[in-house]
């Protein structure tokens, strides 16, 4: 399943939205505290999904412009946002935007990573900014890296022991030496990655809702998928978190941040 199209981000919005924007909501709270952008700021989401940086951004810019291609998502940023009238929401290519020197502070959390060209979308998000001005991507390194996946791909595989290996959800862009390089071969500069960690500890119920409804690939499969076919499937993913998964326990996700600045 390509994650390059709008169409597996459509099927999961609405299950995305209540489960995995919760969890990703703390890197976009990092990257615009490294950022920093200050109060008459003009900012720009791309790949915004359901508005969770826009909204966070939104508090401490003057402007926010979110854009992405899956209008499923733009719908659910329009009701996050709705009634903060210093946001536009909008649909838009990442790749090639269109938008010359107009925004301070870019970012785009988790989303460029996966456009099919993505040093089109590092120029277009470069082009984007006025000179000086600073983005931030993010990425994520392997699933290794992260406790959280491992345990979500185990009980992935428990729940569909005939199927192939769950694929990981590896992002195309996994190391901070490749974000680094992508941003440089872009044109920004003073490019830094930083790592950053953080911890969630769900119950093993919204642990599986948030594989269940907020992970695109599976999301998509379901849509085919008989409902005795899922209801079991469900039942031995259940069952292997409250075997091998203690909730106490405090589960981590890793991710790179990357921030460089368009020359002066």
């Amino acid at each position: 399943m390509s994650l390059a199209t709008p169409i597996p981000w459509n099927v999961v919005a609405e299950g995305y939205d209540s489960t995995t924007r919760h969890a990703l909501a703390a890197f976009a709270q990092q990257a615009l505290d490294w950022v920093d952008p200050a109060a008459d700021a003009r900012v720009l989401d791309v790949a915004c999904g359901p508005g969770t940086l826009t909204v966070l951004a939104a508090a401490r810019a003057s402007r926010v412009l979110a854009v992405d291609f899956s209008e499923a998502m733009l719908t659910l940023c329009r009701r996050h946002t709705a009634g903060l009238d210093n946001v536009e929401v909008r649909q838009a290519d990442g790749q090639a935007l269109g938008i010359d020197a107009a925004f301070d502070v870019a970012f785009s959390m988790f989303g460029l990573i996966f456009f099919p060209d993505r040093a089109a979308g590092f120029r277009s998000l470069r082009a984007a900014l006025v000179p000086g001005g600073v983005a931030a991507v993010s990425c994520w390194p392997p699933p290794s890296r992260s406790t959280a996946m491992l345990v979500a791909i185990a009980a992935l595989g428990a729940a569909f022991p005939d199927a192939p290996e769950p694929e990981p959800p590896l992002s195309p862009l996994s190391s901070a030496a490749q974000l680094r390089l992508e941003l440089e071969q872009a044109g920004f500069v003073d490019v830094e990655v930083r790592e950053v960690i953080t911890t969630v500890q769900p119950d093993i119920e919204s642990f599986w809702r948030g594989i269940a409804e907020g992970y695109a690939p599976l999301a998509v499969a379901r849509q085919t998928m008989p409902p005795e076919v899922w209801a079991a499937a469900e039942a031995r993913g259940l069952a292997w978190l409250r075997a091998n998964h203690n909730p106490s326990v405090p589960l981590s996700y890793v991710a790179h941040i990357g921030r460089g600045t368009r020359p002066a």
